[in-house]
């Protein structure tokens, strides 16, 4: 029977990923095709008599396990967004096969000498995507051990395997732990503060259970969020907030072993390959460089946030005090008390309009905020193939009709999917074979789904997700490379993010508020007044947000700087790690560590300080279209032409002040959250 995964790579434009065809039992042996056809390749480019060139060599290593990686792409999505036992059994298997491929291509003495052979004679290169590649495979193989002796290699694979099965299993007990916990409430009284839609959430998921007479809460964002965020019960926000805080900490999902070894085998790995740490092999290849210019960063905007975020904190526990007569705030307090801020301080109250953000009214805007800046046109394609019923898929046009990609959208919670919101590439746009291949991109949420009575409506915090992934999306479909590992949104990791950003702070705005929002039931507009009010909330608390965003990316700094070699206990380093950005004592059996997936599963090792690094150059961007017109067609053709369609064809700072003409004000992002 053919194996519907091994055509992937062949697609066209026209053509969809069949997942409806695509069954479990056909990964194995698909991937056991696509790793011979690979090595095949691999071969057949180390033994080419021809002296070797740039497109017999460095174009042939780009193409070499193409179908391979069409297969990982749509694996790899499933494994996030609809997993189960079986593909989770796969992939324990898979990642250190993946590991092991890597390794054969860049430890190959023989291909090294091709690709070395090319980089010195300094070929006649047609662009500065040639040149760019050149650089990037020279380097890969550099920085990836194609230097050291044959021992040492044998040494590197094996820390490959063993990071890769690691990040398996902390990525599984994450989800795991996160699904094995439910908050139970059979007393009615105890849902005092909460609103009716969060109540029926509630309800549905304890039917759904068997339990018909209770309310059940889980530790999936929307439904836990809420609850911290309205219910009136401090002891039962306490115990869900410890509950969240413990995953993965102990029991049969504990991640604190594996989260120590998988530190200690990257600064092996960074050792070998000659760094001093793996936050300098990770950086050496960023706009950052070396850690302490990370750390610099850090403390530029400490200096800043940490005296009024001193000031938040203080208005929180003034505020506790006076509605409870009690002056100790405590962690699970924060979001309730912020709440209660916002509608005394600000007369705002978020529920009130979430009936103006409906999922299917903000989606048509946020595909609206497309077509004005981008002449991009979205139609949603019912008869395309899915692998959840929940999955909708969208055609991309631009204004003259010509395909341009195709994005699908993942958008509503399920025990099924880790939990977050993000974006990724079930096919990366390139030029091959004079035929220009379009992105198909995948945004993923965890949003509540629509119930019998109310449709899924969503917080501001939601909407300006959504605007968040869909400006990577902006970034996949509007790829106009040649080589898909230079394209897309495969760009340096701490300027990723910039375009996302960029995206996101355009929720925040007048002009697009009047688009986003309208009213579910009635089709009324957005009031005046929730505009005005939501760009003061918006700076309500900033600064103590950023102090916690910062303290998260110092931990993961301090993680894989070097600090952690003698590490021995994940609460204790943690301890250390944060004590200069924490307002609270932390808890005995809690960590953010063993749940910090970005980390320790995810691309942001040592690189989680990437979100605010490029939300730099993204508010200095914002900042002037703001002051030339949100909608600009001018500056949207330049950042259209000068970032979104490059990919990573040239360093990020020379695409950036192409599209600017000056490097990024540092300010520009305390300024856009009201700190200076």
């Amino acid at each position: 029977m053919e194996n519907p995964l091994l055509n992937l790579h062949t697609l066209g434009n026209n053509e969809y990923i069949p997942f409806d065809k695509i069954k479990n039992e056909h990964f194995e042996s698909a991937f056991a095709v696509a790793f011979t056809v690979a090595r095949e390749n691999l071969e057949k480019i180390i033994t080419n008599t021809e002296v070797a060139t740039f497109e017999n060599t460095i174009e042939a290593i780009e193409y070499c396990s193409e179908q391979l990686d069409a297969i990982v792409r749509v694996f790899t999505n499933l494994k996030e967004a609809h997993t189960n036992d079986e593909i989770n059994r796969i992939a324990e298997t898979l990642m250190p096969q993946l590991a092991d491929w890597a390794n054969d291509l860049l430890l190959n003495e023989k291909l090294f000498e091709r690709v070395k052979y090319v980089f010195e004679s300094n070929p006649d290169l047609k662009s500065v995507e040639q040149k760019r590649l050149l650089q990037n495979t020279y380097d890969s193989f550099v920085v990836n051990g194609a230097l050291l002796s044959n021992e040492d290699k044998v040494l590197l694979r094996n820390y490959d395997q063993q990071i890769e099965s690691l990040s398996e299993s902390f990525a599984s007990n994450v989800l795991n732990a996160t699904n094995a916990y439910e908050l139970v409430i059979d007393n009615e009284q105890d849902l005092a503060g909460l609103p009716e839609r969060v109540r029926e959430g509630a309800k549905g998921e304890a039917v759904s259970r068997g339990k018909d007479q209770s309310w059940i809460f889980t530790l999936q964002h929307p439904s836990y969020g809420p609850f911290l965020q309205y219910a009136d019960s401090e002891k039962l926000r306490r115990e869900l907030s410890i509950a969240l805080a413990s995953r993965a900490m102990s029991g049969e999902y504990n991640n604190q072993s594996i989260v120590l070894e998988m530190v200690s085998l990257r600064n092996k790995k960074a050792a070998l390959l000659g760094f001093n740490s793996f936050a300098d092999l990770v950086l050496h290849n960023r706009m950052a460089k070396t850690p302490q210019k990370v750390y610099d960063f850090f403390n530029e905007l400490y200096s800043v946030a940490r005296p009024k975020a001193e000031e938040d904190f203080e208005e929180l526990r003034a505020h506790k005090e006076l509605l409870t007569g009690n002056n100790v705030l405590e962690s699970w307090d924060v979001s309730y008390i912020a709440e209660k801020i916002k509608q005394s301080k600000y007369e705002f109250n978020e529920e009130a309009f979430r009936p103006y953000f409906e999922i299917n009214n903000v989606l048509e805007s946020v595909f609206e905020h497309a077509r004005r800046l981008y002449g991009l046109q979205f139609k949603q394609i019912k008869d395309i193939p899915v692998y959840h019923e929940d999955v909708t898929a969208y055609e991309i046009k631009d204004d003259a009709g010509k395909y341009v990609g195709t994005m699908y959208f993942d958008l509503f919670t399920r025990a099924s999917k880790r939990g977050g919101a993000w974006i990724d590439a079930l096919r990366m746009q390139h030029n091959k074979n004079g035929k220009n291949i379009r992105s198909q991109a995948l945004i993923v949420g965890s949003l509540t789904k629509p119930t019998k009575t109310v449709p899924s409506l969503l917080s501001f915090w939601d909407v300006e997700t959504l605007f968040h992934e869909f400006g990577h999306g902006m970034h996949l479909i509007l790829s106009q490379c040649t080589y898909p590992s230079l394209a897309g949104f495969n760009s340096l990791w701490d300027f990723v993010e910039m375009p996302s950003q960029f995206m996101q702070a355009f929720a925040t705005q007048k002009e697009s508020l009047e688009i986003i929002g309208k009213h579910y039931q009635t089709g009324e507009l957005i009031p005046a007044e929730f505009i005005e009010k939501n760009t003061a909330v918006k700076r309500f608390m900033a600064a103590y947000y950023m102090i916690g965003q910062i303290g998260a990316a110092a931990l993961d700094m301090k993680w894989h700087d070097g600090s952690a070699i003698d590490a021995t206990s994940v609460e204790s380093f943690e301890y250390e790690a944060r004590k200069p950005y924490r307002f609270f004592q932390p808890i005995p059996g809690t960590s953010h560590s063993a749940t910090f997936s970005h980390i320790f599963h995810g691309g942001y090792p040592a690189g989680y300080y990437s979100y605010h690094w490029a939300e730099v150059l993204s508010a200095d961007a914002f900042e002037y279209f703001k002051q030339n017109g949100l909608f600009n067609k001018d500056l949207a053709q330049s950042l259209k032409d000068n970032i979104l369609s490059r990919g990573n064809t040239e360093e990020p700072m020379v695409l950036y002040k192409r599209f600017r003409g000056q490097e990024p004000d540092p300010h520009a992002l305390l300024r856009i959250k009201g700190l200076l």
